[in-house]
C-alpha cells in the first residue's frame, strides 16, 4: 500500500488545514482524519510533509486529540 502523506507541524503537535495539506502535497482529505478545531489555517516554521503507514496516522491522531485535548 502506498504511504500516507500528512502535512504536520511537529512542534505544534497539530496538522495543516485542508487547504495546507493541498498546497503541500497532503495526501487528498487527509485533514478530515483529524479535529478540525486541531488544524493549523496558516504556514508555521516546522509544517512539513511527512510520509508514514496507516497505523502511523492512527497513533499520530490519537496523539494529536491527547495533546490539544
Amino acid at each position: 500500500m502506498d504511504k500516507i502523506i500528512v502535512v504536520y507541524d511537529a512542534e505544534l503537535m497539530r496538522p495543516g488545514c485542508a487547504l495546507l495539506q493541498s498546497l503541500m502535497g497532503g495526501t487528498p482529505g487527509i485533514a478530515n482524519s483529524f479535529n478540525s478545531d486541531h488544524w493549523l489555517i496558516e504556514p508555521t516554521e516546522h509544517l512539513k510533509p511527512y510520509r508514514m503507514t496507516p497505523d502511523q496516522l492512527l497513533n499520530l491522531i490519537e496523539r494529536t486529540e491527547r495533546q490539544n485535548g
